[in-house]
């Protein structure tokens, strides 16, 4: 798989309707109608009971950020390209909590509590991931230009060493081809930590 592919999750016989319901804009629930637990991830039988009696309710989308990690390196290749990135375990109203992503907002905006709704992220004809951006509208990014701003200030934070314009702007164009991460390093030759990328890259940058 290339870096700029996606990542398609597996299917399996009993995840079938999940994703079939995320391509309708729809998360389900997997509900036990002996016990009347509400389960996620969905499985063959029910983890409190065991009972195979199980049906779909519709979620209302709605939930509380119950934790999360900002991802910035030390991740398969085919998630490179989505660096840096919002990791998080979201607890449903229903009383579940799943592991997603928070998207649609600046990464330093998410905390724990946050309330958050559920958005769904097109990657296959036959799925869309369930991720979630903030409730509240005043913290979401309103257009794809804030979304490149804000990665454009996220790089300059990190690589403020770069003194001109234009040391940064051959940098920046080197990070955007190779779809690299501005938080802990950039790949020029070869993956470099940012916490030595000025002494061991530095006097390198008027040669590209």
């Amino acid at each position: 798989m290339t870096q700029n592919q996606r990542a398609i999750p597996v299917m399996q016989p009993w995840t079938k309707e999940f994703w079939k319901g995320t391509r309708q804009g729809k998360l389900l629930v997997q509900h036990c109608s002996d016990c009347k637990a509400n389960i996620f991830f969905p499985k063959k039988v029910c983890p409190e009971c065991w009972s195979a009696n199980l049906t779909w309710n519709e979620s209302g989308g709605q939930g509380k950020v119950y934790t999360f990690t900002k991802m910035t390196d030390m991740v398969e290749p085919k998630f490179m390209g989505d660096l840096p990135y919002i990791l998080a375990m979201v607890e449903l109203k229903e009383g579940i909590r799943m592991t997603t992503r928070i998207v649609n907002c600046n990464p330093d905006d998410v905390a724990i509590g946050m309330n958050v709704e559920v958005v769904f992220d097109e990657v296959s004809p036959e799925c869309s991931l369930p991720v979630f951006q903030p409730a509240d509208a005043s913290l979401r990014l309103t257009s794809p230009s804030d979304e490149e701003y804000s990665g454009v200030q996220f790089f300059k934070k990190n690589f403020c060493f770069l003194r001109t314009d234009a040391q940064f702007q051959r940098i920046f164009e080197q990070y955007q081809n190779l779809r690299c991460h501005a938080a802990s390093g950039l790949c020029i030759r070869t993956p470099v930590p940012v916490y030595s990328f000025a002494d061991r890259v530095g006097p390198e940058i008027e040669k590209i």
